[in-house]
């Protein structure tokens, strides 16, 4: 089934609090088709986050000597190897842990199609928010109370451009603010929050990512 874009009238507000007229995105309407893909990019970005450096020596790494024990026959012991061995105290690990790549491959073309879903999906339930205009905050105080202005709360994400780092300073310190630049927002944390707030810089670089600038 095509998918089918329709422009989305999403809010609009100035860094002062004030709002402005509706700011039209292009969204996707969403079928059951595009399930499978949303939960793979999502596992894979869960499974991209591992570390994988669990570690165990095996009996071959452990400092012993490798002769041994005593020998085979006559001293009513079971048949002793080496003291590095599995089955001694401080031997080597058995099928321990070493380190590993969790790491999932999704296409490029995937990850972008899947962060457009999200994006239509928070852009279709009216949690999607985009703000412009002069910023002048200096402080986390009047970074809270211009949420407040504009009635926003919950957890909340925002989206800034490149060379925005002036926003970041106002809002880092606000428990409940996630901050991401626009080329590394994934999936998980577009659906993990409840509002997602966009610098108009962002807003038009996403949708010039997805091919809708204009």
């Amino acid at each position: 089934m095509p998918e089918l874009l329709i422009n989305k009238k999403l809010s609009h507000f100035n860094w002062e609090g004030s709002q402005l007229e509706p700011v039209e995105f292009p969204i996707i309407t969403k079928d059951k088709s595009y399930d499978l893909l949303l939960s793979r990019v999502i596992a894979a970005e869960a499974a991209n986050l591992r570390h994988g450096n669990g570690s165990s020596k095996s009996r071959g790494e452990v400092k012993y000597s490798t002769r041994k024990l005593y020998r085979q026959k006559g001293t009513g012991n079971s048949r002793a190897g080496s003291a590095g061995s599995g089955t001694r105290y401080h031997g080597g690990a058995i099928f321990g842990p070493s380190p590993r790549s969790f790491n999932q491959k999704v296409n490029k073309k995937e990850k972008r199609k899947a962060l457009e879903i999200g994006l239509s999906l928070k852009n279709n339930d009216n949690d999607t928010v985009v703000i412009s205009g002069d910023f002048s905050f200096r402080k986390t105080k009047e970074a809270a109370k211009f949420l407040n202005d504009i009635n926003i709360n919950g957890k909340i994400l925002l989206v800034v451009g490149n060379g925005e780092d002036d926003k970041r300073v106002a809002f880092r310190n606000l428990s409940n603010v996630a901050i991401s630049n626009c080329n590394s927002v994934t999936l998980t944390s577009v659906l993990k929050y409840s509002k997602i707030l966009f610098t108009e810089a962002a807003a038009l670089l996403f949708k010039k990512r997805f091919g809708h600038e204009g």
